[in-house]
């Protein structure tokens, strides 16, 4: 029983830093996702929940689909900003960013505002990003659990039948 005990430790011990990687999520922005900006604006933030790398980076595309250039994407500690070549057009306009986390993983995502540039001030209302994250980030922790759960199995049927010769 030792053996058993000793081996399902080093076992749980090796799988637990495999499954606390600290991925990035995005936890704000500016302009706010799915909200209204009413002034002109061509500035991006993006805020995230754990520091992240140079090499993270965002895209923006209008409600066409057509590319709006971002310039001097800057990375500092947990946020992300930028600047597009010109001032955002009305329509929706979605963000879709890439970002590295401490742990060297790359998260990604995306979130949409509307604008609406009329010189007015912003009706916006704080909600929170959207992500195309799904079940992917849990993946991880369900290969682990499962692959304990056969380790386990594996050990007692191994420990059954030598204790029964």
């Amino acid at each position: 029983m030792r053996q058993f005990t000793a081996i399902f430790v080093m076992f749980t011990l090796f799988l637990i830093p495999n499954l606390a990687y600290a991925h990035a999520e995005l936890v704000g922005a500016i302009p706010l996702a799915d909200t209204v900006i009413k002034e002109k604006t061509n500035e991006l933030q993006l805020a995230f929940d754990t520091n992240i790398e140079q090499g993270s980076t965002f895209t923006v595309q209008d409600e066409t689909g057509r590319k709006i250039p971002v310039q001097q994407i800057q990375v500092h500690g947990k946020q992300m900003s930028g600047t597009t070549s010109t001032i955002l057009p009305n329509g929706k306009i979605t963000v879709a960013w890439s970002a590295i986390g401490a742990d060297g993983h790359t998260s990604q995502g995306h979130y949409q505002f509307q604008v609406q540039n009329r010189g007015v001030g912003s009706s916006a209302q704080p909600s929170p990003p959207q992500t195309d994250r799904g079940w992917l980030p849990y993946l991880p922790l369900f290969l682990g659990a499962a692959g304990m759960i056969i380790f386990a199995l594996a050990l007692w049927f191994i420990k059954k039948k030598s204790d029964s010769e």
